[in-house]
């Protein structure tokens, strides 16, 4: 009710297209969703209307168009939802510059839907970007640059079965969420097990000396389980 009163007055007093109106119609729009389905189609309108009355660039349309992006993603429209990630980054860094926090997380998202589509050498490329971004920015040890480095790690995992980077860069975000949580934290505890699959399907070539090291680190970490409730292992 706050939202479309809010909408109804900017209205009355600025004009159904000022900025203002549509920022509080896009937060309204977020508000009354009945599905992914429902989400995408009500934020694609109003994507297209904002374009067409704010312009590209403005941050009112990047908001949404971040928006339509994460719920398309959700929808399994990966390829849409890169094209539309791509656009609101391209107007970010022309507005915000590369070493904003909101143009660093939406690199990030790029490269979310790039390992969904299973292109991992591009999603590297994005997670290294916003690692490197992050670093600049908010220091080594911030948590952003943390799950940066920690996802980079993943995909060379996983995507890429590159393991020694990934190790190098597991090792990496665990010095830091051990310095900035401590051990026990849920944070250190995913970034740990992460590792631990890493010497997993890494397999007989494996760095043993790391993974001995690792299990004096985090003892019982061998068999920690990795669906602790509220914990997504990476």
């Amino acid at each position: 009710n706050y939202l479309k009163r809010a909408k109804e007055g900017y209205s009355e007093q600025l004009g159904r297209d000022d900025a203002k109106t549509l920022h509080a119609e896009l937060f309204l729009t977020n508000c009354t969703f009945t599905g992914v389905i429902d989400a995408t189609t009500k934020l694609g309108d109003l994507s297209k209307r904002l374009v067409g009355t704010l312009g590209e660039e403005n941050h009112v349309t990047l908001e949404a168009l971040s928006e339509l992006g994460m719920y398309l993603k959700r929808n399994g429209e990966f390829s849409e939802a890169r094209k539309t990630q791509e656009r609101c980054l391209a107007g970010r860094v022309k507005t915000l510059g590369e070493y904003h926090r909101d143009t660093l997380m939406t690199i990030a998202n790029v490269g979310n839907i790039c390992t969904d589509e299973c292109q991992f050498e591009k999603a590297l490329e994005y997670y290294e970007r916003a690692m490197r971004g992050f670093e600049r920015t908010m220091g080594t040890g911030h948590p952003d640059t943390l799950r940066a480095t920690m996802t980079a790690g993943m995909v060379l995992r996983d995507g890429l079965r590159r393991f020694e980077k990934s190790e190098e860069m597991y090792l990496k975000a665990l010095d830091g969420y051990e310095a900035l949580y401590g051990k026990k934290h849920t944070h250190t505890y995913r970034c740990a097990v992460g590792l631990r699959n890493v010497y997993k399907v890494w397999g007989t070539n494996r760095n043993e000396e790391g993974w001995e090291a690792l299990k004096k680190r985090h003892r019982g970490i061998e068999n920690a389980k990795s669906d602790v409730p509220g914990v997504s292992v990476l």
